[in-house]
C-alpha cells in the first residue's frame, strides 16, 4: 500500500477512509490534493468499494486550500488538483461520508459539503471566507445553491460568515450533529448500513437522486472553473489579496 505525506489511508474493502493528516489545520495544498487524487483514481475499478469515509487528524477537518497555491504561477495547478477531487468522486459514484470535527473551512467545507452524508460534531464550524482574500469558492458555487438555495448560497459566500454546527444542521449542510466523543461510533453505524447494501442499487440510487437535480455536475462545474482562472485571476484585486494574506494586513481593494 503506498504510503502519502499527508494523508493517511484505511482500506477495509467496501470501506476506504481518507483521513487528512497535516500540520494540525490540514490545509489542503496541491500536493495534499494530488494525493487524495491518486487514492481516488486507484479506486476506479474496484467494484467492491460501498463507501468513502472522509475525516481528519488535528484540530480541524481541513482549514482550506494553501492560499499562496492561489498565485498566477500555480493557480492552474492548484484548480486542476482541487477540481480533481470532486470530478473524480463523481465518477466513482458511490456514497461519501464527511465526518467533520472542528473547522471546515473554504476547500474544507467544499469538500464535506459535497459528501452524501455528513455528520458534524458539537464543535463543528463551516465557512466560506474566500470572499475575504479577493476569490469565491468554485464548488460551493455549484453545490450550495442546491442544498440551501440561491439567497442562502450568496449569504454565506458574500459575507464569509462562519456557521456553528447547530446553524449548518438547521441549513441542511450537515446531517447529523453528535457529540465529539460520538463522532467515530455514529460515522461507523453509517457506513456499516450502506455496506450492509448492494453496491449497484447503492450507485443507482445516488445517480436516480442527480438526475433529478438541474445542470449536470461536470457542466456547472467546468463553468465555474473557466470564470475562476480567466475572469477572477485577471483582476488587480486577486493580487492584492495573495499580497495583504502574505503581508498580515487588511487587503485595500482597488475594485478592479
Amino acid at each position: 500500500m503506498t504510503t502519502y505525506k499527508n494523508i493517511k489511508l484505511e482500506d477495509k474493502g467496501e470501506r476506504v477512509d481518507i483521513i487528512f493528516d497535516r500540520d494540525g489545520l490540514n490545509i489542503l495544498d496541491i500536493h495534499m490534493m494530488r494525493e487524495i487524487n491518486d487514492v481516488l483514481l486507484g479506486l476506479r475499478w474496484r467494484n467492491d468499494l460501498k463507501v468513502i469515509v472522509f475525516r481528519a487528524v488535528g484540530k480541524a477537518f481541513s482549514a482550506g486550500v494553501e492560499v499562496l497555491d492561489h498565485t498566477p504561477d500555480k493557480v492552474n495547478d492548484m484548480m486542476e488538483a482541487f477540481v480533481g477531487i470532486f470530478v473524480n468522486l463523481q465518477r466513482l459514484g458511490v456514497c461519501t461520508i464527511a465526518a467533520v470535527n472542528g473547522a471546515a473551512l473554504g476547500g474544507g467545507m467544499e469538500v464535506a459539503i459535497f459528501c452524501d452524508i455528513v455528520v458534524a460534531s458539537e464543535k463543528a464550524k463551516f465557512g466560506q471566507p474566500e470572499v475575504k482574500l479577493g476569490f469565491f469558492a468554485p464548488i460551493a458555487a455549484v453545490v450550495l445553491p442546491q442544498l440551501v438555495g440561491r439567497q442562502k448560497a450568496l449569504e454565506l459566500m458574500l459575507t464569509g460568515d462562519t456557521l456553528t454546527a447547530k446553524e449548518a444542521l438547521d441549513l441542511k449542510l450537515v446531517t447529523k450533529i453528535v457529540p465529539v466523543e460520538e463522532l467515530d461510533a455514529a460515522v461507523n453505524a453509517l457506513a456499516q448500513k450502506v455496506c450492509a447494501q448492494s453496491s449497484p442499487v447503492l450507485k443507482l440510487n445516488r445517480r436516480a437522486v442527480d438526475a433529478a437535480l438541474h445542470i449536470p455536475f461536470g457542466e456547472s462545474l467546468e463553468r465555474v472553473s473557466q470564470l475562476f482562472l480567466i475572469n477572477l485571476m485577471a483582476l488587480e484585486d486577486v493580487r492584492e489579496g495573495l499580497a495583504a494574506f502574505a503581508e498580515k494586513r487588511a487587503p485595500k481593494w482597488k475594485n478592479r
